[in-house]
Order: C-alpha cells, then sequence, then structure tokens
C-alpha cells in the first residue's frame, strides 16, 4: 500500500523503493498562461514552462540539466523536435 505525506501541498508518495526515488524527480509542466502555469505548481510541479515558445532553450534557463525522460500528453507532433533535442543531451552526458 503506498504511503503518502503532504507537506507544503506537495504529495509525497510512495511503494517501496522504485516508489521512493520517483519522488525525487523534477515535475516540469507546460502553459502558455500565468495562471495555467501556476495550477500545477501549487500542485507540487516544480517549474513551469511556455509551450508557445521553445521548450528546449526554456529547460535550459531552469539549469537542472536535460531530463532523463519526457511525458508528453498533447500536441506531441509540435515539440518533438525540442523533446528529441531534451533527450539526446541526456543521452549525451553519459
Amino acid at each position: 500500500m503506498p504511503k503518502c505525506r503532504f507537506q507544503a501541498h506537495k504529495p509525497r508518495c510512495s511503494a517501496g523503493n522504485v516508489g521512493a526515488k520517483l519522488t525525487d524527480l523534477a515535475v516540469i509542466t507546460t502553459a502558455s498562461r500565468g495562471e495555467t502555469t501556476a495550477w500545477p505548481k501549487d500542485l507540487g510541479a516544480n517549474h513551469g514552462i511556455d509551450h508557445t515558445k521553445p521548450l528546449a532553450a526554456q529547460v535550459d534557463a531552469l539549469g537542472i540539466g536535460a531530463p532523463a525522460f519526457v511525458y508528453s500528453t498533447t500536441h506531441t507532433d509540435q515539440h518533438l523536435a525540442d523533446i528529441a533535442k531534451l533527450i539526446a543531451r541526456k543521452a549525451g552526458s553519459h
């Protein structure tokens, strides 16, 4: 059974070692308006970027390095080139 604890509006849930590692992930969400960027951050996302601008440059500006994974749920065809750049940077860092 997963164990959850809530601190400062940031739920942290884990179910064994895998779940514990997942809580260490940085979550970057995309939106185009300030209020829609703020909402996921209020729910625990670490960063919000504007999906109407180049994604790779914005992720670079965060200073957290390249993501190992990207979970794209909408308009992936519009962002695929940037997603590929981001993942390739991570792959090249090993």
